[in-house]
């Protein structure tokens, strides 16, 4: 009898996936509400801890050896590293600051009134203990406006994150309506400011498998900020905006652009709406209009030009006014529009199904960093104003106009 040999082959495969690093760059809520004059933005010192002002009541938020949200205006880096980063690489990465108003809060009613600001850019790691440690400190200002941030591991530590706290820095003192700063004098009228500044992170690292993975992240936030010569005010400590005008407001021509988109500002919002809000929450509705009116549940008729010479509530006549409207454009998506006429009510446009009738934010959600939800709302686009053709000879002089920007969100927040 032949025998019959049966040869069992095993074969083993073992792969290994290795996810790429997470890397994340996001506003943080202490952008909102500045008080201009206020002593709490000093700059920290080196080994300054994070608290928790509202569980820890004992610490001054003037205190240089610690900060908190308070302060905290964007946070970003490389996180989940170990598993993901080869042995014999050190990641790195450059953050770079643009600010179109040069690193100055400026009145939204005069720009004549600015107050200076900067930042420190606070480099830690988490161990995987989850002891956090400093690393490195950066100021940031109009000189120092780009810095690389890189990898240091020392001894056996596990760093599992390279990542930083940007804080707000506001040098001096005000007194009598008047700041002091490197001897220097910048009056100061009570009232709204704003800034707006534009964080970029670019870097690259190798992963596991040797392949270089090269990234780029950027974030707009519109800082607000205000001055009042009595102290402290109530204020929406969530909402940051931003409107600066163009050359062209200033200079409109009823006769020669008449017809025309003309690009008259720049538009910039972020809504925060928490730590705890789950991504397309149903109360997370946010919109934003643009009308002829304060109150922006009220109708106060259509965007016109008016001559100078018409008092408040006077007689208009095809001679002495125009109508106008205006486009506002996505800088990150330039087919979406909206236009207003200035008749737009809070009710109207929540109840609206009609996308040119509103500006509907981008979401930003960031789930699970440091144990919580990152969520916010923004904005970035251009304003046009498109004047009626005049229909009759016009009264020779100034014209003018006014615009409120309304952005409206839940109440749960």
């Amino acid at each position: 009898m032949k025998k019959v040999y049966l040869a069992i082959f095993i074969f083993l495969m073992s792969v290994c996936l290795y996810a790429d690093v997470t890397v994340n760059l996001f506003a943080y809520e202490g952008s909102f509400g500045v008080n201009l004059a206020s002593k709490n933005y000093v700059m920290r010192n080196a080994g300054a801890q994070w608290v928790d002002y509202d569980k820890d009541t004992g610490k001054a938020q003037s205190d240089p050896n610690y900060y908190g949200t308070i302060h905290t205006v964007a946070h970003g880096g490389f996180f989940d590293m170990p598993d993901n980063i080869a042995d014999d690489y050190i990641p790195e990465f450059t953050v770079t600051f643009e600010s179109p108003t040069d690193f100055n809060y400026v009145n939204l009613a005069n720009n004549v009134y600015q107050r200076p600001f900067k930042f420190q850019l606070y480099v830690n790691y988490n161990r995987a203990l989850g002891s956090q440690i400093t690393s490195d400190i950066y100021t940031i200002d109009p000189a120092h406006a780009q810095q690389t941030v890189t990898w240091k591991p020392t001894g056996g530590e596990n760093k599992q994150e390279m990542k930083f706290d940007l804080l707000l820095v506001l040098e001096g003192e005000v007194h009598d309506n008047v700041l002091e700063l490197n001897n220097r004098q910048y009056p100061l009228v009570e009232g709204d400011y704003s800034a707006v500044v534009t964080i970029r992170l670019t870097g690259e690292y190798k992963d596991k498998s040797n392949k270089i993975v090269k990234v780029n992240k950027s974030v707009t936030i519109p800082f607000s900020g205000y001055y009042a010569d009595d102290g402290e005010i109530t204020g929406d400590d969530t909402i940051g905006l931003s409107l600066f005008p163009t050359a062209n407001a200033a200079n409109l021509n009823i006769e020669t652009m008449s017809n025309q988109q003309i690009p008259i500002a720049t538009l910039d919002v972020l809504k925060h709406f928490g730590d705890t809000s789950p991504q397309g929450s149903p109360a997370d509705h946010s919109r934003i209009f643009l009308s002829s009116s304060s109150n922006p549940f009220a109708d106060k008729g259509e965007f016109a030009l008016v001559h100078s010479s018409v008092p408040e509530g006077g007689t208009r006549t095809p001679a002495n006014h125009v109508k106008y409207k205006i486009y506002a454009v996505s800088d990150t998506d330039r087919n979406a529009i909206a236009i207003f006429d200035g008749t737009a009510t809070v009710d109207e446009i929540m109840a609206s199904t009609n996308s040119l009738d509103y500006i509907a934010p981008v979401e930003n959600f960031y789930p699970n960093i440091s144990g919580i939800n990152i969520h916010y709302h923004t904005y970035s686009g251009e304003l046009y104003i498109e004047m009626e053709a005049p229909k009759t000879s016009m009264l020779p002089g100034m014209y003018r106009g006014t615009i409120y920007v309304h952005v409206v969100a839940s109440d749960s927040f």
